[in-house]
């Protein structure tokens, strides 16, 4: 097998899968253990968190690279690079689509501009150290002896349903946005967002979502 072999499309897709769902059980534990309550936010049609299934890449192809088991420094490695990672997501979201789906003001004493909070990174760090000593090895063997054969179609079939849900969970936020600034739906396709992704929709599957109106 070559060194860098298990960096590759189909281990990405699972791992991606495998992050964004795990960072959807996380949340969704942490909200009924403080507030008692349930809301499933992450993909429109999908439990998953893409920001969880970006960051679990990030680590994958990080600690393909840098090898030194030392806790410290994996700690604060994790701690910056996916805190910058989840300030830029924030960040761009406001940009793009006009919106935010969480703020730490109020949440944290110690938070930046309540893009980032230091609870929140300190779990970034923690999950990378877990990452780097527990995951890593285990998924790069497990992947090796997975993905094969008929488990390649399935592979390019959940490809498939992420992209739909991604277009369909960018275009639900983008037209909350334009609702709240008066744009109407342009084309057949806004209108069914519309349709099937309302206002009401959109309360229910993120209650804490913020609109920047124009």
């Amino acid at each position: 097998m070559k060194k860098y072999s298990h960096l590759n499309f189909y281990n990405f897709i699972w791992i991606f899968t495998f992050s964004a769902f795990t960072g959807w059980l996380i949340e969704l534990g942490w909200r009924c253990a403080r507030h008692g309550c349930l809301y499933f936010q992450g993909f429109v049609h999908a439990p998953m968190l893409p920001i969880y299934g970006v960051g679990g890449l990030i680590l994958f192809i990080l600690f393909t690279f840098y090898k030194k088991k030392n806790i410290i420094l994996t700690f604060l490695i994790g701690f910056i690079l996916l805190s910058g990672y989840e300030y830029f997501v924030s960040w761009f979201q406001e940009v793009a689509f006009g919106t935010w789906t969480w703020d730490y003001d109020g949440f944290s004493t110690f938070h930046l501009n309540g893009r980032i909070s230091l609870l929140h990174s300190t779990f970034f760090g923690t999950g990378a150290v877990l990452w780097q000593f527990l995951i890593q090895e285990r998924a790069i063997r497990f992947l090796d002896g997975f993905v094969k054969g008929k488990i390649k179609i399935i592979t390019i079939l959940l490809t498939i349903f992420l992209a739909i849900n991604i277009i369909l969970t960018v275009a639900a936020t983008i037209r909350i946005s334009e609702r709240a600034n008066d744009i109407p739906p342009s084309n057949c396709f806004w209108e069914f967002i519309d349709q099937q992704y309302n206002d009401e929709f959109m309360r229910r599957w993120l209650p804490k979502i913020r609109v920047i109106r124009n």
